[in-house]
């Protein structure tokens, strides 16, 4: 409120000690990092930590030679933790092997190549029984349709990280994808995308994806091995019918003569076999315009399908997985960020409250 002639403002409370507290806190916010402690807000929060050798030469003498003792002991920590990763590594292989059996059986009867039995078919292990009603079974045999359509399709669909990146072409193609398989090998593993040799769009009848790992335990902050690079086979597209490219035209002038013609430009367009390449950790910039996948998402969508769906892909497909559940997982820091800026909406309204107490904020109704 603005004072006018014969109004007499209102005098302003000015609490002097709190202001020049939170000046010096800012101020000494702003040259934590250089003397090795954290830097933290007004709520006495973390905001920034000091970089590793900041804050070991902001130690005393005793206490670094300490801190490299139980570095020394880490580093022994983690060579003992690779020598589990790499027997676990050869364990899920193993185990991996022995699924094959049932795993051929699956694509067998997703294709169509074997009919189950009406024993195989009993579903037993919940009270809905709606599946195996008299009638769904004669719709189910009198069809013509082999196998079970668009099987992978679904599935993936149903993945957030591999639905999200599909389009409608992709999807076309997708219809025809009869299998998937996953192969460890010593450093890593392989998968394979099996097609319908007739699909319409490229020759080849597989398309392999091979993830190369390296394990680096001598660094303190090792966790296990991690994807350094990965390979493709080359598709073979068809002409005309390669999805992650596009043909625009351009009309250019020419500066001495005036002349206008049109060219054709490929360029690369959104489409999830843009997966189907050979990448690196040191590739992965990208700009705003960049289609192509980061190496980050290369490994994300490699290890879903090795770790989650090609092992569990009936679940996917029918939804008994619980992808709800999955995606709140992912957003638990970003649930963690709105509850911050709760309490500092809060606590911004408290001070408002703080500044006069005895007259509250005036609804500004028309």
């Amino acid at each position: 409120m603005i004072a006018g002639k014969g109004d007499v403002a209102e005098p302003i409370s000015i609490k002097t000690s709190a202001n020049t507290a939170n000046l010096s806190n800012s101020l000494k916010s702003d040259s934590a990092i250089s003397d090795g402690s954290a830097s933290v807000d007004q709520w006495g929060r973390i905001k920034e930590r000091p970089p590793p050798e900041i804050f070991l030469a902001s130690l005393p003498a005793h206490e670094r030679r300490r801190v490299n003792a139980l570095r020394n002991l880490q580093i022994s920590c983690n060579s003992i933790q690779a020598q589990f990763d790499n027997e676990l590594h050869q364990l899920t292989a193993r185990y991996c092997q022995l699924r094959v059996p049932l795993m051929e059986k699956r694509a067998d009867i997703v294709s169509g190549a074997v009919e189950p039995t009406d024993s195989e078919c009993e579903w037993e292990h919940n009270e809905d029984k709606t599946e195996n009603s008299p009638l769904i079974k004669d719709k189910a045999f009198t069809s013509n349709v082999k196998g079970i359509p668009n099987f992978w399709l679904t599935a993936l669909q149903r993945v957030h990280c591999i639905g999200s990146c599909l389009t409608v072409q992709d999807e076309a193609v997708l219809q025809c994808l009869n299998d998937i398989v996953v192969t460890f090998t010593n450093n890593g593993f392989t998968l394979e995308f099996i097609f319908n040799e007739d699909n319409g769009y490229f020759t080849n009848s597989s398309i392999t994806k091979s993830y190369f790992e390296k394990s680096e335990h001598e660094i303190i902050s090792y966790c296990g091995p991690v994807a350094v690079r990965c390979s493709s086979t080359a598709i073979d597209w068809k002409p005309g019918r390669d999805l992650t490219v596009k043909t625009i035209k351009k009309k250019s002038k020419n500066k001495k003569s005036g002349s206008v013609k049109t060219i054709s430009q490929k360029v690369k367009q959104d489409s999830f076999f843009n997966f189907f390449c050979d990448c690196t950790e040191d590739d992965d910039t990208q700009s705003e315009d960049d289609v192509s996948l980061s190496f980050e998402e290369h490994c994300e969508i490699g290890y879903t399908l090795r770790d989650r769906v090609i092992p569990f892909a009936v679940g996917y497909f029918v939804g008994d997985i619980d992808l709800e559940v999955e995606e709140d997982e992912d957003s638990e820091f970003s649930d963690i960020e709105d509850d911050d800026d709760d309490i500092l909406e809060a606590h911004n309204g408290e001070q408002n409250l703080d500044r006069n107490p005895e007259k509250p904020p005036e609804c500004k109704q028309q």
